[in-house]
């Protein structure tokens, strides 16, 4: 469908926190302007609005818990200019920042595969503010914690640190598949 992200299925949580895109598409401004629910099915737009309405109104209830890597953010070094995201619908630029055992983000190539304990962390930025509006993180985990999605679980954290959501997210999961790279772009790609 022309305007669609090639990550479809709206995601309430995220769509609440303006956190859903992964592909140059602009996302939608409300879920219910896409009409699309939960599900991923087509309801029509009065029924998409319902259902965000209701979504976003619980996540402005419940508590985020703070993101536990906050702390580590200090010790990341950068490894990638800022640029332009293909997150967000691409309005957002991004900073790209490691841990030692995710060094390996700059060279990646055929086989590069990261260790257990790798941290790739993305800092999102508003064209021309330099206040961070979202951050997305990937933490690769050992052999079997999600053979799947290449063993990574992705996090997306909010301006305030609090996690919007974390853990084996086909969201995020289903653009990174794609990465030619251990679920990475590396640093000539998105």
């Amino acid at each position: 469908m022309p305007g669609r992200s090639r990550c479809p299925g709206p995601w309430p949580a995220l769509a609440a926190a303006g956190l859903l895109s992964c592909s140059p598409a602009p996302p939608p401004l409300a879920l219910g302007d896409a009409g699309w629910n939960p599900e991923g099915r087509w309801t029509g737009p009065a029924a998409a609005r319902r259902v965000a309405t209701s979504a976003a109104t619980a996540a402005a209830r419940a508590p985020r818990p703070a993101w536990e890597d906050a702390a580590l953010l200090p010790a990341l070094r950068p490894v990638k200019v800022t640029e332009r995201s293909e997150h967000l619908g691409g309005g957002f630029d991004r900073r790209v920042l490691v841990n030692d055992l995710g060094a390996a983000y700059e060279r990646l190539g055929p086989g590069t595969r990261l260790p257990a304990g790798a941290l790739v962390v993305q800092i999102h930025r508003r064209h021309g503010d330099e206040t961070p509006a979202a951050i997305f993180a990937m933490r690769k985990h050992g052999v079997g914690y999600a053979p799947a999605m290449g063993d990574w679980e992705y996090v997306a954290v909010d301006d305030k640190l609090r996690v919007a959501a974390q853990g084996t997210l086909e969201q995020c999961a289903r653009c990174h598949l794609e990465a030619p790279y251990d679920s990475l772009f590396g640093t000539g790609g998105p």
